[in-house]
């Protein structure tokens, strides 16, 4: 099940992260 959540939650990050225009890098967020 951590698993699933961890694949859930790093959808939702890269859905964020892709309409905020923001680039993790190295750990860190950056934005575009």
């Amino acid at each position: 099940m951590q698993e699933s959540k961890a694949e859930a939650a790093m959808d939702a990050l890269m859905q964020m992260t892709a309409a905020t225009s923001k680039v993790l890098r190295d750990g860190e967020v950056v934005v575009l």
